[in-house]
C-alpha cells in the first residue's frame, strides 16, 4: 500500500481526507508545527514535525514516500488584505511548496505522484458572463497571480514525479469548517449572510466530492494535469445564502450587507466576497472524476 505524506493535514480538508485515506489503509505521514500529533486508533498514521519559516522538515518524513498532498494555505478570506496579511497568504503557499521541492530535490526522492493545490481564484476576482475552463489565464489582481504562482511551484515537482496534478478547488462547502460552519450560525438566527448585491457567481465543490476526487487521483494513473475542482451547478450568492435560510427553516429577516460597509471592513477583500464568475468541470467529467453532489440544495439539507 502506498505511503502517502500529507502537508495541511490537520486543516478543515485535511482532517477528513487523512480519515479517509486511513480507512483504505494507505500509509500516511501528516506534516505538523507541533512535535507530536495524536494517533489514537490509527497505527498507519504518523506525524513528523515541520516548520516552513525555518525551512525545516524532519527527514524521516520523506523516507520512501510514494504520494505527496499538498493542502497547506493561509485561508484567503478570513481576515482583511493588509500588506502583513498578504505576505501570509503568500509565504503560507508558496515557501511551503517551495520548502517541499527543494527537501525532494536535496534527497533525489522520485514520487509516483505529487497533488498540489489551487483555487478558482486563478482567474481572478472578476464577474462576467464567459466560462472559465483550465485554459484560459491567470487574471492579472492580486489573487490570480497568487495562485499563478502557487501553480507554477507546484509544476516544479514535474522533474521529481511521475504525475503531478493540481486541484483548482472552488467553495469547499462541508458542515465540519470552511464557509458553511461561518454562514450557519448567522443564517439559523434569520441574518442575511448576502453581501452586495448577489449577482457573484460562487463555484462549489461538496467536501464528498473534494474527497472522493483525491483518492481516485491516487489510484487511476492515467489521471494528470491540471483540474478545476467544482460542481455542475452554477450558482449565485445570493441563491446560497437564500438556500441555507430554507435549509435551516428560518425566514431571513435583515437586509444584505452593502458593498459600502464591506468596503470599510474588508478593504481590498471586498471584491473576492463579491465577484465570481463561472467555472467549467467538463475536464473533470470527461476524465471520470466521481463528481456527484451537483444540487445545491442537497448538499445544504445534508451538512445541516
Amino acid at each position: 500500500m502506498k505511503t502517502i505524506l500529507i502537508a495541511g493535514g490537520t486543516g478543515f480538508i485535511g482532517r477528513q481526507l487523512t480519515a479517509e485515506l486511513s480507512e483504505l489503509g494507505y500509509q500516511l505521514r501528516v506534516l505538523s508545527r507541533k512535535k507530536n500529533g495524536s494517533t489514537a486508533g490509527h497505527p498507519n498514521i504518523k506525524y513528523f514535525q515541520w516548520d516552513p519559516s525555518a525551512e525545516y522538515i524532519d527527514p524521516q518524513a520523506l523516507k520512501e514516500v510514494d504520494v505527496i498532498i499538498n493542502l497547506t494555505g493561509a485561508n484567503i478570506g478570513d481576515k482583511p488584505w493588509t500588506i502583513k496579511r498578504k505576505k501570509e497568504l503568500h509565504d503560507s503557499r508558496i515557501l511551503t511548496t517551495r520548502l517541499l521541492h527543494r527537501q525532494i530535490q536535496r534527497l533525489n526522492i522520485e514520487l509516483e505522484l505529487y497533488i498540489g493545490s489551487s483555487a478558482t481564484g486563478y482567474y481572478g476576482m472578476v464577474t462576467s458572463e464567459h466560462v472559465f475552463t483550465e485554459t484560459d489565464p491567470s487574471e492579472n489582481d492580486f489573487l490570480g497571480q497568487l495562485v499563478q504562482n502557487w501553480e507554477d511551484e507546484s509544476l516544479k515537482f514535474s522533474s521529481y514525479a511521475k504525475r503531478v496534478i493540481l486541484f483548482r478547488k472552488g467553495v469547499v462547502l462541508g458542515s465540519s469548517g470552511g464557509m458553511l460552519k461561518k454562514l450557519k450560525p448567522l443564517a439559523s438566527l434569520g441574518i442575511n449572510t448576502q453581501l452586495g448585491d448577489g449577482t457573484n457567481y460562487l463555484p462549489w465543490i461538496s467536501l464528498k466530492d473534494l474527497i472522493r476526487s483525491y483518492i481516485f487521483s491516487i489510484e487511476n494513473r492515467s489521471i494528470s494535469g491540471i483540474f478545476n475542482l467544482v460542481s455542475s451547478e452554477h450558482i449565485q450568492q445570493k441563491e446560497l445564502c437564500r438556500q441555507l435560510a430554507k435549509s435551516l427553516n428560518r425566514p431571513i429577516l435583515t437586509p444584505a450587507v452593502p458593498v459600502w460597509a464591506l468596503k470599510l471592513i474588508f478593504k481590498d477583500l471586498v471584491n473576492l466576497l463579491t465577484k465570481g464568475s463561472r467555472v467549467s468541470n467538463k475536464k473533470l467529467l470527461k476524465n471520470n472524476f466521481p463528481i456527484t453532489d451537483n444540487n445545491l440544495v442537497q448538499v445544504l439539507t445534508n451538512s445541516i
